[in-house]
């Protein structure tokens, strides 16, 4: 188990001994006013490793290993499907959902959808929810899908649930299983054939809160909240 440390995602091989340049270095150096043993944790795609840093130069840093271990597999699946919405909305959105701890992420195109997916945005989702996860200091990283038409959505989890403000009812969310999926709506919501089409895959209809939110305020409350029920369960 690693000490509380300050987390940073890298693309580096955990060798013995890494360098870290550019951007990265500048935090950790000057930002961070890091001294020479001051230790960090290295995750990269694979494996979570702790550093200390053992010499610096102007533009790089050398860090030492001090131990390794794989990711850790997580006892659950947290799967959000999560529509388009405007960019600055959107990436506060996936931020805050990689610190609560998503297993995977999903960018979903509806009839609604704010603009589609190229592979500059996929990347920029990428590092924002790897960000959210880092600072919650989780031991291994979501998987980020690419974006998929409402149409061809195929849930994998055991349990799903499409946030629905205009159900007729309110009810809690009582969980059976640790393997949920979550849709989140765009700006102005489901049409009435996308609902259907929903339900057909086996997503419930639900609404567990009196009012209408914005899709970034729904994806991170209701998230949090799946997510606290799935950490609390005797499962």
């Amino acid at each position: 188990m690693f000490e509380k440390l300050k987390r940073f995602y890298i693309q580096n091989e955990l060798k013995e001994e890494i360098e870290i340049e550019d951007d990265l270095y500048h935090q950790i150096k000057n930002v961070l006013r890091t001294k020479i043993g001051d230790k960090f944790i290295f995750i990269n795609d694979k494996e979570v490793g702790e550093y200390q840093f053992y010499f610096g130069m102007k533009k790089s840093g050398i860090f030492t290993l001090n131990s390794k271990q794989p990711h850790d597999k997580p006892n659950y699946e947290l799967d959000v499907y999560l529509s388009i919405i405007q960019r600055e909305y959107l990436d506060s959105a996936i931020e805050k959902l990689g610190e609560i701890g998503i297993t995977k992420l999903i960018p979903v195109i509806t009839k609604r959808s704010f603009q589609g997916i190229n592979t500059s945005t996929s990347e920029r989702m990428k590092k924002l929810l790897y960000k959210g996860f880092l600072q919650a200091e989780h031991n291994f990283l979501p998987v980020v899908e690419d974006a998929v038409d409402l149409s061809d959505i195929t849930p994998k989890t055991q349990e799903n649930f499409v946030l629905y403000e205009r159900c007729s009812s309110k009810e809690k969310i009582d969980l059976t299983t640790k393997s949920v999926g979550l849709l989140i709506g765009p700006e102005g919501g489901f049409e009435d054939v996308e609902l259907e089409t929903l339900q057909n895959k086996g997503f419930k209809k639900i609404s567990p809160i009196k009012g209408v939110l914005k899709s970034e305020t729904a994806a991170i409350i209701f998230t949090g909240y799946v997510k606290i029920l799935i950490d609390t369960s005797g499962q």
